[in-house]
């Protein structure tokens, strides 16, 4: 389904007691288990129940599966292997304002090390796990299963789920966090970038040149024989002026360096005072 604020992406929505099979189907050259690995799960929860983030077991729920201290996201806060992270008040926000959040799982149960990223910031860094615990069976894993059915408490949202055979450092967590669209909406703005640069119009597409750099605007306010104010050009002299400062300022390429250099001495006679008199009556 597809909700106010999914943009791009399909939401899976998760009952009581439900939970998610991810089939990962890894070569068997690998080896028969997945041992170092990062799991990227997007999801909204808004009640405050504990529940699992997954389950290393395939293809069905082991209720000897030591899965209710492998990973459980509480109201707040996150249990990883028996070890608790301290409070963290973005998690417990995205529950109260009904937003999703990112977690990010990065297991090396081979060194028996363990970090849970919530969004960009680390939450929970634990050391010596067991290794037979936190290793994947390389056909798949279940996510929100565990072997007590108090930790699938349901109504939850899936917005994103990935899982990658390698271990993200916090530089990695924090570009993939500032991805704010799906796959699919990133890859629609970027086709909409590149055809935006193939428009016929785009070169042309580029703020326009003041009205001073046109010679034509001092000709129109210095022709004497123009009716400006009932044939009085006095008014109209501190547009002259103005006029002057901007052009050079602007550094007209249409003028020579015998121009600028008379734009200059004229732009002083004005600043003067001598020779003119300005009239505002």
């Amino acid at each position: 389904m597809r909700t106010a604020d999914s943009g791009d992406a399909t939401i899976l929505s998760v009952p009581p007691g439900g939970y998610m099979r991810l089939p990962l189907d890894f070569s068997e050259k690998h080896g028969a288990t997945v041992t170092q690995y990062t799991l990227v799960v997007e999801l909204r929860c808004s009640h405050p129940r504990p529940l699992s983030l997954f389950q290393a077991t395939w293809p069905e729920v082991s209720a000897n599966h030591p899965t209710i201290s492998e990973c459980i996201v509480d109201d707040g806060r996150l249990l990883v292997g028996g070890a608790e992270s301290e409070t963290m008040r973005s998690l417990a926000t995205a529950r109260q304002q009904n937003r999703f959040i990112r977690l990010f799982y990065v297991c090396d149960a081979k060194e028996g090390q363990i970090e849970v990223y919530v969004n960009a910031d680390l939450a929970l860094r634990v050391n010596n796990v067991q290794q037979s615990r936190f290793q994947l069976d390389r056909k798949g894993l279940l996510l929100l299963a565990s072997n007590s059915a108090s930790y699938m408490p349901g109504n939850v949202e899936l917005k994103r789920v990935e899982l990658h055979r390698r271990l993200m450092n916090s530089q990695d967590i924090k570009a993939h966090a500032s991805q704010r669209w799906s796959f699919r909406g990133a890859a629609l703005s970027s086709a909409l970038r590149q055809l935006r640069g193939k428009l016929s119009l785009c070169a042309l597409d580029k703020k326009p040149q003041p009205v001073w750099c046109d010679l034509s605007f001092l000709a129109h306010f210095c022709d004497v024989f123009m009716n400006i104010n009932n044939g009085s050009i006095y008014r109209s002299l501190q547009v002259v002026h103005l006029g002057l400062e901007k052009l050079i300022a602007e550094k007209n390429p249409l003028m020579s360096a015998d121009d600028q250099a008379a734009a200059k001495k004229a732009c002083g006679i004005f600043e003067s005072g001598h020779g003119i008199r300005m009239d505002t009556d």
